[in-house]
């Protein structure tokens, strides 16, 4: 069970929705508007998942992680950003042990967990995706096309993510 989650963003719209998101499943959140803070939390709260925004003006969330793993840290990191693209994912995969999740609602391709990794960090995740697709496609009236321009996904992205997340 995640007990704390950190979420690093410098926008304070972004912090306040995946706060209240996260206050309405059941999980306790705290704050950091940006990476020297985060960092600084990180060492007194030792949070079980970190969502770490991408773009940021004094370190980005990759320089971020970096420190984070430096510091022999290995809590699960979720990269956010509302600037996600293919190539950034990518590079992001190579490094390390990280997710990238597209903000405001757009959804990264589903991947095996890795060895080591928590599961019930990838079950989370997972099952938030499940729940962003449910309510798009349900949105889109079951039309697939429809439900992929709402979630910013391309079709084949979104059928993909259908499949491994078998959403019926």
């Amino acid at each position: 069970m995640l007990n704390k989650i950190l979420i690093v963003d410098d926008e304070p719209f972004n912090l306040d929705l995946l706060e209240q998101e996260l206050a309405d499943k059941g999980y306790a959140a705290e704050r950091a508007i940006n990476g020297t803070q985060a960092l600084q939390k990180i060492d007194s709260l030792h949070p079980d998942l970190i969502l770490l925004d991408y773009q940021m003006p004094d370190m980005n969330g990759l320089e971020v992680l970096k420190e984070i793993r430096r510091r022999g840290n290995d809590v699960p990191v979720v990269m956010i950003t509302a600037y996600g693209t293919i190539e950034r994912a990518v590079v992001l995969g190579e490094g390390p042990r990280i997710d990238l999740a597209d903000l405001p609602a757009r959804i990264a391709l589903v991947r095996p967990p890795l060895p080591g990794e928590r599961a019930s960090y990838r079950e989370a995740v997972d099952a938030y995706r499940r729940e962003l697709i449910v309510k798009a496609l349900k949105q889109a009236e079951g039309n697939h096309a429809a439900a992929a321009k709402l979630l910013g996904l391309h079709r084949t992205h979104l059928f993909r993510l259908v499949k491994a997340l078998r959403i019926g």
